[in-house]
């Protein structure tokens, strides 16, 4: 088994003069004096917002924000980052997607663009999904909540867990890292609490591969 990292958040401020601007959002705002959590892409050469890449997926994308912080691009899948990444995912056969996010403490399965809505092996889905908790429970004492994202957060249109899942990957899952129970941090970590979330998310991830694993045992030991 093969694990993929991937990263679309770049730095949280930027050292080059040319980018001491102020966005017109919230929290999209930074300076080279004064740096700020950047939720987005750095491109904002065709309008005024920088891009939210968990609203740009191209899968019920939706162009309909108001707001800068939430912007899903001019076009679905708009960034050249957005882009390559998805190319990656539909060409290479992917059987467990994991994103991370910050903060909440929530582990969700999709779907995340409609609520009450469900995939045919939610029963599956959510029972991993406890199994992952459980795991955070026995290293933390963290607790974590199990659900459908657009049910126990918010919906959106253009998520990455619900782009994966159109493309077929079996075990989906988005983790909003930090339980809010047990951590009152927000989205700003402090340095003495990373190793300890690291180990939580280890230890999610670990429950999907495991499981994962030992399908794939059963399915080569049947041919």
């Amino acid at each position: 088994m093969e694990w993929e990292l991937f990263s679309f958040r770049r730095n949280s401020f930027s050292n080059n003069a040319n980018h001491n601007r102020v966005q017109q959002c919230w929290r999209c705002i930074f300076t080279t004096a004064e740096p700020k959590a950047w939720k987005g892409s750095r491109n904002t050469e065709q309008s005024i917002c920088d891009v939210d890449f968990n609203r740009s997926y191209p899968y019920k994308w939706n162009k309909k924000y108001s707001i800068c912080i939430r912007f899903p691009g001019i076009s679905k899948e708009c960034e050249l980052e957005l882009k390559s990444y998805t190319d990656y995912l539909v060409k290479n056969k992917i059987q467990g997607f994991v994103t991370l996010h910050s903060y909440e403490g929530f582990i969700l399965y999709p779907w995340g663009y409609q609520k009450k809505l469900y995939t045919d092996d939610r029963e599956n889905l959510y029972k991993l999904g406890e199994e992952m908790r459980n795991a955070i429970e026995n290293i933390s004492g963290a607790d974590y909540d199990v659900g459908q994202s657009a049910d126990i957060l918010y919906r959106a249109n253009g998520y990455s867990n619900d782009y994966a899942r159109s493309l077929g990957i079996k075990y989906v899952f988005t983790i909003e890292i930090g339980s809010r129970k047990m951590y009152n941090f927000g989205f700003i970590i402090p340095k003495s609490y990373i190793s300890k979330l690291a180990e939580e998310v280890f230890a999610e991830i670990l429950v999907v591969s495991q499981k994962i694993s030992k399908e794939n045992i059963v399915e080569s030991n049947i041919k």
